[in-house]
C-alpha cells in the first residue's frame, strides 16, 4: 500500500554499480519509497541489503525452496528486519530458467517504476524493462560507459527514450514526486554564521575578513 520502486541489474555487477544501487535504495527509502527487487546476486542484493526493513523481495521459486545457503540467509535478514518476501509459486516449486522471467513481471508490476543499473543486451533486467513498459509503469535507467559491454543494454534503453537516472532525485522527478526538503544546518556560533554569510558574496580571504571584522 506504499509507493515502491524496483531496482534491478546485473548479477555480475561492478563495485560502482553495487555502490550506486545501495545509495539509490537508501535515498529512496529516506524519501518514503519501498524498494523492490528479485533477490539475485549483484544489483538486486545491494538494493535489498541497503534497507532490508523497507524492501520487497520477489522470488523466482517457492518460499520453501529458498531456505538454504546465501539466499536463505538473505530471506531471513529481510524478514527479521520487517521487510517482505513474496512468491507467486507454490512453496515447494523449484527455480528454473522459466520461473525467473516470469517473476520479473511481478517485480515491475508491484512498483510505480523500474530503475535498471548495469544491464547487457541479453539480460533478465531487459525482460523486466519490457514488462515495465507493457504494464504502463515508468522505465528509468542509469547510463553506463559507451564502451562497457555490461551497460550496453542500459544505454540502448536510454537511446529509445527511458528516463535518465543519476540519483534518487531523478527517480522522484520521473514519478512526479517531490524530494523531501533538506533541513537547514545553520551554525549556532555567531562568528561562524558571519563567515557563512560572507561566503555568499565573495570567497577571498580579504573579503571575508573585511565583511566579518574578524582577524585572519
Amino acid at each position: 500500500n506504499e509507493p515502491s520502486v524496483a531496482i534491478v541489474g546485473a548479477r555480475h555487477c561492478t563495485g560502482w554499480g553495487r555502490s550506486l544501487a545501495s545509495k539509490l535504495a537508501t535515498d529512496l527509502v529516506s524519501a518514503g519509497i519501498v524498494t523492490v527487487s528479485g533477490l539475485a546476486y549483484g544489483i538486486d542484493a545491494a538494493a535489498h541489503d541497503a534497507r532490508p526493513d523497507r524492501t520487497i523481495a520477489v522470488l523466482g521459486q517457492g518460499l520453501g525452496q529458498s531456505n538454504n545457503g546465501q539466499k536463505g540467509r538473505s530471506v531471513q535478514k529481510i524478514v527479521d528486519a520487517g521487510g517482505l518476501v513474496v512468491s507467486e509459486f507454490m512453496p515447494t516449486f523449484p527455480a528454473s530458467k522459466a520461473t525467473f522471467p516470469q517473476r520479473n513481471r511481478v517485480i515491475s508490476g508491484i512498483a510505480l517504476g523500474t530503475v535498471v543499473i548495469e544491464a547487457g543486451m541479453r539480460s533478465g533486467s531487459r525482460i523486466t524493462a519490457r514488462h515495465t513498459l507493457t504494464q504502463g509503469r515508468e522505465l528509468m535507467v542509469v547510463p553506463g560507459h559507451p564502451m562497457d559491454e555490461g551497460s550496453r543494454g542500459c544505454n540502448e534503453l536510454l537511446f529509445h527514450g527511458a528516463g535518465l537516472v543519476r540519483d534518487a532525485s531523478d527517480v522522484l522527478f520521473h514519478l512526479g514526486m517531490e524530494a523531501p526538503a533538506t533541513p537547514s544546518c545553520r551554525p549556532s556560533c555567531p562568528t561562524q554564521r558571519a563567515v557563512l554569510e560572507a561566503l555568499g558574496s565573495g570567497q577571498t580571504l580579504d573579503h571575508i575578513v573585511a565583511i566579518t571584522g574578524q582577524t585572519v
